[in-house]
């Protein structure tokens, strides 16, 4: 029965990310409804610095763009039941590293001068079956439901705005 359950949760959370419309945020030389090219063009460079993990693993990645296309305030919020590795923080601070000066705000938005982001990163270890990904991602079930939520809300996030990317190992 945890297992069912585990599964459709993870549909549906696939269903959400893929169904997602863009935040109000792009990077130059990149389509603005797919901010995913970027961070897959960056892992297929690099991958091999975190092949040797043994695990999927997922985190929220929280910053904020000014006008000029700079990011600051950027922190990586991952959950307690499922830390991190290392070596994946520091992936992700290198995904980000050179995107700094190159993020296009909504220009509907003449008022802003600067946007908060949310991404969903999860990284796939495609070694793994698929129950051992769905035992990796459960935890990330439970803070979604439960603690993100009320973490963005803190943070004055509205609650529909993150963008999903995923990339595999």
């Amino acid at each position: 029965m945890k297992q069912t359950f585990l599964l459709i949760s993870f549909f549906l959370f696939t269903v959400i990310g893929l169904a997602q419309k863009n935040n109000g945020l792009s990077l130059k030389d990149y389509p603005e409804d797919n901010l995913n090219a970027y961070f897959d063009s960056i892992n297929n460079q690099s991958k091999d610095k975190i092949s040797f993990l043994t695990h999927s693993y997922d985190c929220y990645v929280i910053f904020t763009v000014n006008l000029d296309g700079s990011y600051n305030d950027f922190e990586i919020l991952e959950n307690s039941l499922s830390p991190l590795h290392p070596q994946i923080r520091k992936y992700i601070f290198s995904l980000f590293q050179p995107t700094n000066g190159k993020w296009i705000l909504d220009a509907s938005d003449e008022t802003s001068t600067s946007k908060k982001a949310v991404f969903l990163f999860s990284f796939i270890n495609t070694k793994q079956s698929m129950e051992e990904r769905v035992n990796d991602q459960s935890p990330l079930v439970e803070f979604s439901l439960m603690t993100l939520p009320e973490e963005k809300l803190r943070r004055g996030i509205p609650l529909n705005q993150e963008k999903k990317i995923t990339l595999k190992f």
